[in-house]
């Protein structure tokens, strides 16, 4: 059985694959724009903006990640 915590890790990467497009993201990402304005450029939250680039890092990008968010980073905010 997989563990609650892996388990909404997964499912917000997989968020941020469905909701990010690479080349939206690189783009934001290219400007020099901060996390903040990534997300808010792209219309979701600075975490999945971050987790957007854990992702392509592992597909052999060099984005310079500050922090990873824990998998329970939307525990304590309002999603609508």
């Amino acid at each position: 059985m997989t563990h609650p915590a892996n388990m909404n890790m997964r499912l917000i990467l997989f968020g941020a694959q469905l909701l990010i497009g690479n080349d939206d993201f690189s783009d934001c990402a290219g400007t020099g724009y901060t996390w903040s304005q990534i997300g808010s450029q792209l219309n979701v939250h600075e975490e999945l903006a971050v987790l957007k680039a854990v992702i392509l890092n592992r597909q052999g990008h060099k984005f310079n990640i500050p922090y990873v968010p824990k998998s329970t980073y939307l525990g304590g905010k309002a999603v609508r």
